[in-house]
């Protein structure tokens, strides 16, 4: 599911919502009509005045002939008014319907997104990146520095704890909304909290309405791997789940070097990143393996791209799942 199908998703939704709100109005509208012809006749009126008034304008009418339109339209709808009034109903009753009035059930307002097509976003984005209920647990709000020991800890300069509050620190500053595009690479031991700042960062960037997708390494190639097989002789298209790792926002792979790499993962992988890297989308990695130990499972460029150009963050304490 790429960003454009998810575009044209919700414009469908909003087809539906403007079709829906259109019956209802024209069922109140057949109503009225069958109970106070009137009315459908100063809507007949007016839809006429409406149209005499716009040629008036196109040929610079003078202001009396004008005027006097609208002194006719007014008149008709004082009309309508006053019938509808008559039993028990306002002038907005037979008025366009909209959910949002905001941007008239377009998502837009001008060229700009409106509020209810950046939630919509958020919600579909939030589907799709696989981290949906994990999110309402795993984010900054919930992240606890107390977790992590204040204690020397081996030849480190900084405690585990110092040492969390400055990764913090900087993956908050990386990730604002003026930097388009971040990468960061995080590495320890397991129970050090790094799949829980994964979840941090995706859920910051999938509320600003960016799209995320979360997947384990091993998820990664697994599908790498059916999207092979899918395309045969490669003569098809990458199904849209590939595509969408080199489209995302942002693209968390978690747990690199626990599945089992082979050639074509390999080169896929460095494609993928690679790509990334390029069109400045931003990417997470995280792993129990240091980039250099990660040499023996992936190629010299794939490490090196890692070192050059990604953040790199060392997680380090005791396993914070035990407290």
């Amino acid at each position: 599911m790429n960003k454009q199908y998810i575009y044209r998703q919700i414009q469908r939704e909003y087809e539906v919502t403007r079709d829906k709100n259109e019956r209802l109005i024209e069922q109140r509208r057949n109503k009225v009509y069958k109970r106070l012809p009137v009315v459908e006749e100063a809507d007949k009126r007016l839809k006429e005045l409406g149209t005499s008034l716009v040629r008036l304008a196109l040929r610079h009418a003078s202001s009396e002939e004008i005027e006097k339109v609208k002194r006719e339209i007014n008149k008709n709808k004082d009309i309508k008014t006053a019938a509808l009034a008559s039993v028990g109903l306002t002038g907005e009753y037979l008025e366009p319907i909209y959910t949002c009035s905001e941007c008239k059930d377009t998502g837009y307002i001008g060229s700009q997104k409106c509020s209810c097509m950046k939630k919509k976003l958020i919600d579909k984005y939030y589907a799709m990146s696989n981290l949906n209920t994990l999110l309402s647990i795993e984010n900054f709000d919930n992240f606890n520095l107390e977790f992590y020991s204040d204690d020397v800890f081996e030849d480190k300069e900084l405690t585990p704890r110092e040492n969390m509050r400055e990764i913090l620190k900087s993956v908050k500053r990386d990730m604002k909304a003026d930097n388009p595009c971040f990468n960061m690479f995080f590495y320890g031991n397991s129970g050090l909290g790094k799949t829980f700042m994964c979840s941090c960062v995706a859920k910051e960037l999938l509320d600003r309405g960016e799209s995320v997708i979360y997947m384990t390494a091993y998820s990664l190639a697994s599908l790498l791997e059916s999207n092979r097989f899918r395309r045969g002789d490669f003569d098809e298209e990458p199904s849209e789940a590939v595509e969408m790792l080199f489209d995302t926002d942002l693209l968390i792979i978690d747990d690199l070097g626990t599945e089992s790499p082979n050639n074509f993962t390999v080169s896929e992988f460095f494609n993928i990143i690679n790509s990334r890297l390029i069109n400045n989308k931003s990417t997470i990695i995280s792993s129990n393996l240091s980039p250099n130990e990660l040499r023996p499972l992936y190629s010299d460029r794939i490490v090196s791209r890692i070192i050059g150009r990604y953040e790199i963050y060392f997680f380090y304490g005791s396993d914070i799942r035990m407290i």
